[in-house]
């Protein structure tokens, strides 16, 4: 009987010790619980607060400016169409220049019709 009183005791021990071990577990794992839940929230507002400030700067400074930025949209592609035109008379030109000697034979042709028409 006495080894059956140890080993009853060594078993109530090994219970008790077995419990407080789940019990521990138990708040162990409702503390995850309570951060994974804490998380899920903090990540969600994250993600809110992220596109309502997006939302906002959009309605705040955007919106307002659009006309403005159009604008300048339409400014740059005038310009760039402005260029090619030029660019376009400048190929059209004639590419060699006359020598100073040719262009006072012009002036001095020119002169004398004047002159003769007079």
């Amino acid at each position: 009987m006495i080894g059956d009183f140890d080993s009853q005791a060594e078993i109530k021990r090994l219970l008790n010790e077995n419990l407080r071990l789940l019990n521990e577990n138990n708040q162990l794992l409702r503390k995850m619980r309570r951060a994974s839940a804490w998380s899920a929230i903090f990540r969600f507002l994250k993600y809110v607060i992220i596109i309502g400030v997006a939302v906002y700067v959009y309605f705040q400074y955007v919106a307002p400016n659009s006309d403005k930025i159009k604008d300048g949209v339409n400014y740059v592609k005038e310009l760039s169409h402005s260029v090619m035109e030029m660019k376009a008379m400048y190929e059209a030109m004639p590419q060699e220049a006359p020598t100073p000697q040719e262009s006072d034979n012009t002036q001095t042709e020119v002169l004398k019709e004047r002159e003769v028409q007079s």
